[in-house]
């Protein structure tokens, strides 16, 4: 989240995702360089970074995973 000059990326504090703020990212890519796991990537189309959202605290992927591989508490 420091990596960001713009102040672009914050913790929700409901969910404690960290978050994109789209309105604010100005494509600098330094997010993506910085994240310390890889979750952040550069979407080229848009000329923004991305990142998954936790679906706004209820994943969608852990309730459709047919292996029950995913978890999120």
């Amino acid at each position: 989240m420091q990596a960001c000059p713009v102040g672009a990326i914050a913790r929700d504090k409901d969910t404690n995702a960290v978050t994109l703020i789209d309105a604010k990212c100005t494509g600098c890519k330094l997010c993506v360089d910085a994240c310390p796991i890889g979750m952040i990537q550069f979407d080229g189309v848009l000329k923004k970074a991305s990142k998954c959202d936790l679906c706004l605290g209820k994943p969608r992927c852990v309730e459709y995973c047919p292996f029950d591989a995913i978890e999120y508490k």
